[in-house]
């Protein structure tokens, strides 16, 4: 998929983390604001597309005014996850507890972690998600953060280097290897730990065509068939940036996964439910959605690519 003039290059992280580690948080703030003004100018693609994407999640609501102005507080927050996320490995347990003070709902790990079967924590690309999984881990949480191959090595290279150093394991998914990048991540179950993924978006491979918004959407399985194969509920986890620019995390009621005899019903019907729980966290914070490309628009042109049901052998989970 072509993503555009997205806004996220290894040349802009390496000054950026300068800038987390030298400026104080407030005055990163305040230079947010002409920092994503120019953001709005060098990256007109990406631009239109957060345009064209909260149009969308608004349902038509939205003047054109306050579009611009969702628009406008993307680009700065998500200058600021940059900035955080960069600041992450130099930060103890107090620091990063001082940023993420409140965390809703973590009883719900807890009590399926005591099950003994992992779980699998699955969150969009929303707010600032590395941030919760260095949260967990600050609480003494075992994580394991699965992520897609990265293109650009230097970026790969600095991601698994700041997730090493809070305590996170990186699982590096291998494109085309089909059911067997799931194999590490079952793995990582039964060691009962928390696995974590974005499933905001389906590039290949198994996908579960869902309402989102009001259209059918692509999803991918992988979360339903990795909860429905160990055992362990799908719980919802997002950090999001609040108006104090601290950051809140809650973690939604585990989803659990059917075991009938309707395989494919049972994971469309949890990845339905999904869904439903990103749409309600996208609708209440469309400025933190980071989808810099037109995802309806690519639905369209690459949905013959995908599966319409999931597309992995049985026997394989």
């Amino acid at each position: 998929m072509r993503r555009g003039d997205h806004p996220t290059r290894r040349e802009l992280l390496v000054p950026l983390e300068a800038a987390a580690r030298l400026l104080p948080r407030r005055l990163q703030a305040w230079l947010g604001a002409p920092l994503a003004v120019l953001s709005l100018l060098f990256f007109p693609r990406s631009r239109k597309a957060i345009a064209r994407n909260i149009e969308i999640v608004g349902g038509g609501k939205f003047s054109r005014g306050e579009i611009r102005r969702l628009t406008y507080r993307t680009f700065r927050h998500y200058g600021q996850y940059l900035l955080d996320y960069m600041l992450l490995p130099h930060m103890g347990r107090k620091e990063l507890q001082a940023v993420i003070p409140r965390m809703e709902g973590e009883e719900e790990l807890r009590r399926a972690l005591q099950r003994g079967k992992g779980v699998v924590a699955v969150t969009a690309h929303l707010g600032n998600w590395e941030m919760g999984g260095a949260l967990l881990a600050s609480h003494g949480y075992p994580v394991s953060v699965a992520t897609a191959l990265e293109p650009d090595p230097g970026v790969l290279a600095l991601r698994e280097a700041i997730r090493r150093r809070i305590g996170v394991e990186t699982l590096t998914l291998s494109d085309g290897a089909g059911a067997f990048s799931l194999v590490p991540l079952l793995a990582a179950l039964r060691r009962n730990r928390i696995v974590a993924l974005l499933a905001d978006r389906s590039h290949s491979g198994a996908t579960a065509w869902v309402p989102f918004f009001g259209r059918s959407t692509g999803f991918p399985l992988g979360p339903a068939i990795l909860a429905r194969a160990s055992g362990a509920p799908i719980v919802p986890v997002f950090v999001t940036l609040g108006d104090d620019w601290i950051y809140d995390a809650v973690a939604e009621e585990p989803i659990w996964v059917d075991r009938t005899d309707e395989r494919d019903a049972d994971l469309r019907n949890a990845t339905q439910r999904l869904a439903a729980c990103f749409e309600a966290m996208i609708a209440r914070h469309p400025d933190q959605w980071y989808n810099f490309f037109d995802i309806w628009q690519e639905e369209r042109v690459d949905r013959s690519a995908y599966a319409t049901k999931s597309d992995l052998p049985r026997t394989s989970v």
